[in-house]
């Protein structure tokens, strides 16, 4: 699987550790005591992980020592010669990539620039004299934190890629049977009698293929939502909850519905898909909910977050029996359900759609009288 390089993120994590163009020169200018023990380092390097079981495997059967020792010399050499261009960072992301590739654990991966970190200042103190050698260690640990950065966000994106393939791959073959057993069971269905008790039986089997077919479309739209980037846009609070309330009619039965938006803040900045999504399975939850209640009640509302004015506070409440403690904790596990037809993937991709965002979801149980479903979401 190749994976380009993402060179925008990238760089922006470089600007987050505070990296500029002085430190690559710094580490250029200084370059000279390093470079020298380029090949020191690489069998240094070599003799310390060739005593370790689980990379002694890979080292023996992945490439021959000289050759794996050359390319450690090069980069070693390279890292006080780069300028910090893109060319730094599309290196080090296929090296990432190449970790993966061949199954090398993570950990080992820190580990190793752990021991580059230690090589490096027993040099720069012995070799950079009194002056600069404080701030040449200082740029060097932060270009090694860029480093290791750019590593593990190429372990974390091949990883959560190749999941994201899997359970794609899965979801459709399961998707396929589901579709043909629900279809002949309806069709057997229709064969028998009203009082047949075998028409008892079909429809828990009926329920229980659709309630499967919901689970794995549920796993897909939290696989996506988890994949991809969030694009954020301008999106029209009342308008998406309307139109949200309008997919839900059918199981609204005798729902009292309550509606009051602030007209002064009528829009969040969130990627319209995840809005919709987060929208959409709130508000599902509450009206399930409610239904438990002899006289069922859904009241949404939005205000200015009282704790942080940057953020538009959602409230659906409904009047439905409020959860345990111990129940309330669980309920963002992903298949824990309390319900018969739940599959426990509503609240799970709400918390995540929320945070994709940088925005919060909570319950909070409005003691006697029911629960309220909190979405706090950043203000354009």
């Amino acid at each position: 699987m190749v994976i380009p390089a993402p060179i925008e993120r990238l760089k922006f994590f470089k600007g987050q550790l505070g990296i500029d163009e002085q430190d690559f020169i710094f580490m250029r200018q200084g370059g000279r005591y390093f470079i020298k023990e380029k090949d020191h380092f690489a069998q240094w390097f070599f003799d310390y992980f060739i005593q370790q079981p689980h990379t002694k495997a890979v080292l023996e059967h992945e490439t021959q020592s000289d050759q794996l020792k050359n390319i450690w010399a090069f980069w070693f050499e390279s890292l006080f010669k780069t300028n910090g261009g893109d060319d730094f960072f599309v290196r080090h992301w296929k090296s990432g990539l190449k970790h993966v590739q061949i199954g090398i654990d993570h950990r080992y991966i820190n580990m190793a620039y752990g021991l580059v970190r230690r090589f490096v200042h027993e040099i720069a103190r012995r070799e950079v004299d009194s002056q600069t050698v404080d701030q040449m260690i200082i740029s060097i640990d932060k270009v090694l934190d860029l480093c290791i950065l750019i590593e593990t966000d190429a372990f974390i994106t091949t990883i959560t890629q190749c999941d994201h393939e899997v359970i794609k791959g899965i979801a459709h073959q399961v998707r396929n049977p589901l579709t043909v057993i629900g279809g002949n069971i309806m069709r057997l269905q229709k064969k028998v009698a009203q009082d047949d008790p075998r028409r008892e039986i079909y429809s828990t089997m009926l329920s229980e293929a659709k309630r499967l077919e919901i689970m794995v479309k549920n796993v897909v739209t939290y696989n996506e939502i988890f994949q991809k980037q969030p694009v954020p846009v301008l999106c029209n609070v009342q308008e998406v909850i309307e139109a949200r309330l309008q997919e839900l009619e059918s199981s609204m039965q005798s729902i009292s519905v309550e509606i009051s938006f602030d007209g002064q803040q009528p829009q969040v900045l969130a990627d319209e898909f995840d809005f919709k999504v987060l929208c959409l399975h709130v508000l599902q939850n509450g009206i399930e909910a409610s239904l438990e209640s002899s006289n069922p009640v859904l009241r949404i509302s939005t205000l200015l977050n009282p704790k942080n004015p940057g953020y538009l506070e959602i409230r659906i409440f409904n009047n439905g029996p409020a959860p345990s403690r111990e129940t309330l904790e669980q309920m963002f596990t992903p298949f824990y359900s309390t319900k018969a037809m739940g599959t426990g993937f509503g609240l799970p991709i709400v918390k995540l759609a929320a945070r994709k965002n940088h925005g919060n979801f909570t319950l909070e149980v409005v003691e006697g009288q029911g629960v309220a479903s909190v979405i706090s979401m950043p203000l354009p």
